[in-house]
């Protein structure tokens, strides 16, 4: 993609992998690689039976012993990957405690918005505001990064006098999602 490669498990033997705490945290960890020049794969792909603890939770698959079953992280990755890598990033601005990154894909003008809510015990009310959409309307497909690669929500909102396209959408504590905008036809 362009960038740098970063193989590891981020260093950590705290956060891992595992329920949706693990996919959480990789929601968060993502965008901010990416957004700092990184290419972040994680490692290991799955479980490492035998290897120390932190091995056997770091995986974004289970081992042979549970059917290589996908962990709630992997979802993370697959959306990620699938929207974001082929992008180009464009300037995001964020209240404290959501993290995001947002890319634009160049030929297509589909817009990717990644936002993930760390705060705990705080929703995320936003009002997402895109300057300068290059059509009269946008179709915005919702997917939620902890649940998996099929949209949860689909809409479509036009474009203000301003060329701006701005709508409302609440991010629950712990919760990370997706917002792929394209022009309307």
């Amino acid at each position: 993609y362009g960038k740098p490669v970063y193989v590891d498990e981020y260093g950590s033997t705290v956060h891992t992998s595992n329920g949706a705490n693990g996919a959480l945290w990789h929601a968060i960890t993502l965008g901010e690689l990416w957004k700092a020049g990184l290419s972040p794969i994680q490692f290991s792909v799955a479980e490492w039976p035998g290897m120390h603890a932190g091995y056997n939770s770091m995986g974004l698959m289970t081992d042979w012993h549970d059917g290589w079953q996908v962990k709630p992280a992997y979802r993370v990755y697959v959306n990620f990957f699938n929207h974001l890598a082929d992008t180009n990033l464009v300037a995001i601005q964020l209240p404290r405690g959501i993290f995001g990154v947002a890319g634009i894909q160049p030929n297509a003008k589909t817009l990717a918005l990644w936002l993930t809510n760390a705060n705990f015990k705080k929703d995320g009310n936003l009002v997402i505001r895109i300057e300068n959409w290059p059509a009269e309307s946008a179709s915005v497909q919702v997917f939620d990064n902890l649940a998996g690669s099929t949209p949860v929500q689909t809409f479509s909102i036009a474009a203000n006098s301003d060329g701006a396209v701005i709508f409302d959408y609440a991010i629950s504590p712990e919760q990370s999602f997706l917002f792929v905008l394209s022009p309307a036809k």
